[in-house]
Order: C-alpha cells, then structure tokens, then sequence
C-alpha cells in the first residue's frame, strides 16, 4: 500500500498556538491529566462515560458559553443521532 504525504503539516509554533492545544493544556490542568496531543484529547473525549462528560464540561468552561450546562450527562444521551433543521 502506498503512503500519502499529508497536503500540510503544522509548524510547532502553529501547534502551540492552536486553540485545541489551548483546551488541552486546559483539560490537563483541570482533571490533572498528561495528554500530549491531538490524539491523546480525541480518545479522551471519546472514551469512557464520565471521560466524555468531563471533556464537555472542560469544553464549556474553557471556550466560556454562557448559558446553563443543564443537568443531563452527556453521556446519558446514548447514540441518538444529532437532529438536523432539515428534519422537520
């Protein structure tokens, strides 16, 4: 199988600069995690029920929402598929 060079790779300062670093280091400083990358946010965020409700309060709290968090985990809401305006 042939390997693809990637179109465009980011410079270090670009990755240290990038807001998904920012909610990294974020996360990591919140929960007192050691992610190291992209990857390592990824499968926290998509990983056991409670890793997953603390990425989207982490999520909420650093990217500053204003509103109420509600009640429900995120995690609560199963596989349901997301809800589009075009549905109706």
């Amino acid at each position: 199988m042939m390997k693809v060079a990637p179109f465009w790779t980011p410079s270090e300062e670009e990755i240290r600069q990038a807001s998904v670093t920012k909610l990294r280091e974020f996360a990591n400083a919140r929960h007192g995690l050691q992610m190291r990358d992209y990857w390592d946010l990824h499968r926290w965020s998509t990983g056991s029920p409670e890793e997953m409700n603390d990425f989207w309060t982490a999520l909420w709290d650093w990217s500053g929402i204003i509103g109420d968090k509600g009640t429900v985990p995120v995690s609560s809401l199963g596989n349901r598929p997301l809800s589009s305006p075009l549905d109706d």
